[in-house]
């Protein structure tokens, strides 16, 4: 599975507002499924921004590894994140 783009200022402010979280960058010609996997080995929560594609994969691994998945809309379509009333990260940061 590929990733999209990230954006250096999506990374920034993740960083900024989740400040004891570990943030992986995935970009085109990565493996982001290898990189969940690899994250969740060592994570309390898995967090993912991104679309549904992206959302999709880090659920699945969530939910085999019994880790809260936090969902960060951040791709073209947010269909998942805006069914469940998540329209952007900045909201729930507060």
């Amino acid at each position: 599975m590929a990733a999209g783009t990230t954006t250096p200022s999506l990374v920034r402010w993740l960083r900024a507002e989740l400040p004891q979280a570990t943030v992986i960058e995935s970009g085109p010609g990565q493996d982001l499924g290898m990189q969940l996997r690899l994250a969740a080995v060592q994570a309390r929560i898995l967090g993912v921004a991104g679309g549904d594609g992206t959302i999709s994969a880090a659920s699945a691994i969530a939910l085999d590894r019994g880790l809260p998945l936090l969902v960060i809309p951040a791709g073209t379509f947010n269909h998942f994140a805006t069914h469940l009333g998540i329209r952007s990260a900045r909201r729930w940061s507060r």
